[in-house]
């Protein structure tokens, strides 16, 4: 999600319901700055409709989730701020008994202390999804957003710098451990919003959604369906056939329910003392380097230019290690890669991968290529990377990343992140990370597929 300074811009309401048909409104208004909060003065623009519930379009039952009880909602994100301040600060949505919410954002704690418990229940927090509906008000726009849908709630901690430190259901210390929870990205700023379903760090519950919003004077629906039904127990069995520490990333409750599969990576982070999850693609690595020294690598920026030019095209570019230093040259200045590890591709954010801001325009396009190919073990196979390479090619080889093989192929459509750079795709015309942007939205609807 990209980072805005605009800060005068709109909110707008939601109704959350369960049950199908039901739904969850928005409303912009225009607002001012007044105590920490935005004060609303009335609707002015397009409504925008979000809906959680059940997906009439299902045909199959998943037992494990079907009987999900005590769900309730949180909204969290960064608040845009009015200059001179900096441009965003964190906050969570405190819901009101009239249905309007506000900005909750914590007090600013002292450096070096510890990160404290926040109260989501004392401070109005956390909204009951009930059977009947519920509705709120989101207190004005909102950048890199989460919307947090969770069985029994979820603990959120307030951290120096106003920081609201998210709940880490994948942390086998914290309460969320146990819990089945989702959520969803979104980050709406005036008539823009974009939307995604994430499954990058685990899976849990099976949720999806539809976008509709005006392509000019049309009104368009574009709808990422999300997990199937019985997904999350699938991917489990599909991980248990493997073995190794492939069975270990599905977590379950005492009677064997599983309630959510943590990705590698953060697998990785929590147990890098294990050798298999540590070593993995070491051996594909060794292969790939071997391959591009004796051959030239491909890769299309797919109509990607440098920023001050008023053309686009697919620029080529083209590299090849060096056996003298044994290290990935890249021509138009994308500059040197050093040879991965594993733990690099798990993460896709470190060692070469790393894209800090500032870097040369070619290097940040080359960076997430790259990536995805080593993830989804494309890059071994002859032909301009990604342009070259279809979905059918994707975690073809027996060395891949099994947890993004096993997501796909239970997403509806398939469409969802499963690593960081899912969005690397052959062409414009896959959206294989089910991302939808947008103008003048009216309607976000969240389900849950059971």
């Amino acid at each position: 999600m990209s980072r805005l300074s605009l800060w005068f811009l709109s909110a707008y309401t939601v109704y959350v319901f369960l049950l199908p048909g039901a739904i969850f409104t928005a409303v912009y208004n225009n607002y001012a700055v007044h105590d920490r909060t935005y004060v609303v003065d009335g609707s002015q623009f397009n409504p925008l409709k979000l809906t959680i519930g059940v997906n009439p379009a299902s045909t199959t039952h998943d037992s494990n989730q079907s009987n999900l009880s005590n769900l309730v909602v949180y909204v969290t994100g960064q608040r845009p701020n009015p200059p001179p301040s900096p441009d965003t600060v964190s906050f969570i949505a405190q819901f009101h008994h009239d249905g309007n919410t506000t900005y909750f954002i914590p007090p600013d704690l002292p450096t070096g202390q510890h990160a404290q418990v926040l109260d989501t229940r004392r401070h109005d927090l956390e909204l009951p999804v009930a059977l009947a509906g519920t509705s709120f008000t989101t207190p004005g726009a909102v950048v890199s957003g989460r919307i947090y849908i969770a069985q029994n709630g979820l603990p959120f901690s307030l951290g120096p710098g106003h920081l609201i430190i998210p709940p880490d259901p994948n942390n086998p210390g914290s309460p969320a451990y146990k819990n089945r929870n989702g959520f969803i990205e979104f980050t709406h700023t005036g008539d823009d919003v974009i939307v995604n379903l994430s499954f990058v760090d685990m899976v849990s519950l099976a949720l999806g959604f539809n976008l509709t919003f005006y392509d000019g004077d049309e009104q368009t629906t574009r709808s990422v369906p999300g997990l199937k039904p019985g997904g999350l127990g699938h991917v489990c069995d599909g991980l248990a056939l493997l073995g190794g520490f492939w069975s270990n990333l599905c977590v379950r409750d005492e009677r064997q329910n599983p309630l959510h599969v943590i990705s590698p990576n953060l697998y990785h982070d929590l147990y890098s003392a294990d050798v298999d999850v540590r070593t993995y693609y070491d051996d594909y690595i060794n292969q790939v380097w071997d391959k591009y020294m004796a051959n030239p690598l491909k890769l299309n920026l797919q109509g990607f230019t440098e920023p001050s030019s008023a053309t686009s095209n697919n620029l080529i570019i083209t590299c090849q290690v060096d056996c003298t230093d044994m290290l990935l040259h890249c021509d138009h200045d994308a500059g040197i890669f050093m040879k991965p590890t594993t733990a690099d591709i798990w993460g896709c954010a470190s060692g070469p991968f790393a894209n800090p801001g500032g870097t040369v325009w070619t290097r940040e396009r080359v960076v997430p290529i790259l990536c995805a190919a080593f993830v989804r073990s494309t890059i071994h196979l002859d032909g301009t990377q990604p342009s070259d390479i279809p979905l059918s090619q994707f975690y073809r080889h027996n060395v891949t990343h099994h947890y993004a093989r096993l997501v796909h192929e239970n997403l509806i459509e398939d469409m969802g992140y499963a690593f960081s750079y899912d969005d690397v795709t052959p062409n414009a015309n896959v959206n294989s990370a089910g991302l939808v942007s947008g103008q003048k939205p009216t309607n976000l609807d969240i389900f849950i597929n059971i």
